[in-house]
């Protein structure tokens, strides 16, 4: 990003000094799990305000400098139409800066201006059971967050997480299977359920979905684990 590639720039706005450190040390990857929109979808040559798929790219791959996450958020909040997902972005930039608690307050705000919106709601959820934060209250986040988005396979996949974390395998392996039948190609899904049925005892079943999902998506592994999901 220009955040960590370059230094401050000259007169023309697109032209900027690369900075020396960088040439010197060269680059390090992350394959985060959002995808850009393909050209039918969003031409990526136009500058417009519709980069949030981007934004949170950024953001995962960038996590490890938390500074620059929150900066991302922050200026995606500048430019962005509808308020409330410029918090759920800021909230999980939060999460990864390791204050999780702020990003889950934010979203608390958010619900109280727009009671009962799936979004933010999923969002809730999802921040809370990545930094193992569930508790009954949050459980009744997650359950309404499925009802408010007709059962869709992330709120699916958020609240299987939220079971999981509870301690709820049963529940937790209905939701992943359910997010599954909507949409197999969810490697996170496919991941999360390996744990479960791992937790269950069927070790051999849960190994061979956890392989499945690397497959699908090789990064998922380290990304589960820095949230403390590893297999058992």
């Amino acid at each position: 990003t220009d955040l960590q590639l370059f230094g401050d720039g000259e007169d023309i706005p697109e032209y900027k000094q690369p900075v020396p450190e960088i040439i010197a040390k060269g680059l390090s990857l992350f394959t985060v799990h959002v995808r850009r929109t393909g050209p039918a979808e969003q031409d990526q040559k136009l500058n417009s305000h519709s980069k949030l798929n981007c934004i949170l790219a950024c953001i995962q791959a960038d996590k490890a400098g938390a500074d620059e996450a929150l900066m991302l958020a922050e200026e995606y909040a500048d430019y962005v139409e509808e308020r409330h997902r410029a918090d759920q972005v800021m909230a999980e930039a939060l999460g990864w800066a390791g204050r999780s608690e702020e990003g889950l307050a934010l979203l608390e705000e958010t619900l109280a201006a727009r009671p009962g919106d799936g979004g933010t709601l999923n969002a809730m959820c999802w921040l809370a059971g990545t930094r193992d934060a569930v508790d009954d209250a949050m459980m009744a986040h997650c359950e309404e967050a499925v009802q408010r988005s007709s059962y869709s396979p992330g709120s699916l996949d958020s609240r299987a997480l939220a079971h999981y974390r509870m301690g709820d395998y049963a529940a937790a392996l209905n939701d992943a299977d359910a997010a599954l039948r909507e949409h197999r190609e969810m490697p996170e899904t496919r991941y999360l359920r390996g744990l479960i049925l791992i937790a269950q005892g069927d070790r051999e079943a849960g190994r061979r979905s956890i392989a499945e999902a690397v497959a699908m998506r090789p990064g998922v592994e380290a990304e589960y684990a820095q949230w403390g999901l590893s297999p058992r």
